[in-house]
C-alpha cells in the first residue's frame, strides 16, 4: 500500500513538472516546427464577368520569431502597406520580458516590462 501511494505521489508530482514547463510563443499560437516568420496579407475580392477577381495583395501583420520560437518582432501596417505600429520583445539582464512598441515614424511610443 506504501508503495503504491509513493508510487503515485511520484507521478503526480512528474506530472505537475511537466504542466508547469514555459510554452513558446509558437506553441500558444498553435504553430508546430521551424517558424521562422507568419505573414498576415488581405485582398478585396469583386466578381468581374462572373468570376472572382482580387486586387493585389497588401500586408496586414508580419511576426517574427527567433530559434527558440519566441517573438522577436511584430508590425502591423495601414491599408497602403506602410508600417501602422512595430514592437520589439527581449529579455533584460534580470531575465524580465521587454516590449518596446514604435509609431510608423520609428518614434517609441511604449515601453512595458512584464516580471
Amino acid at each position: 500500500m506504501a508503495r503504491t501511494l509513493v508510487i503515485c505521489m511520484f507521478g503526480l508530482l512528474c506530472a505537475c513538472t511537466v504542466s508547469a514547463q514555459k510554452k513558446t510563443d509558437l506553441e500558444i499560437e498553435g504553430l508546430k516546427g521551424r517558424v521562422r516568420s507568419v505573414r498576415v496579407e488581405w485582398a478585396r475580392l469583386t466578381v468581374e464577368g462572373g468570376k472572382l477577381v482580387a486586387s493585389p495583395r497588401r500586408p496586414q501583420r508580419l511576426t517574427i520569431y527567433d530559434e527558440q520560437g519566441n517573438k522577436t518582432e511584430s508590425m502591423i501596417f495601414k491599408h497602403d502597406g506602410s508600417i501602422l505600429t512595430k514592437s520589439v520583445y527581449g529579455k533584460d539582464a534580470q531575465g524580465n520580458l521587454v516590449t518596446a512598441s514604435f509609431d510608423g515614424n520609428g518614434k517609441l511610443i511604449r515601453r512595458t516590462v512584464m516580471m
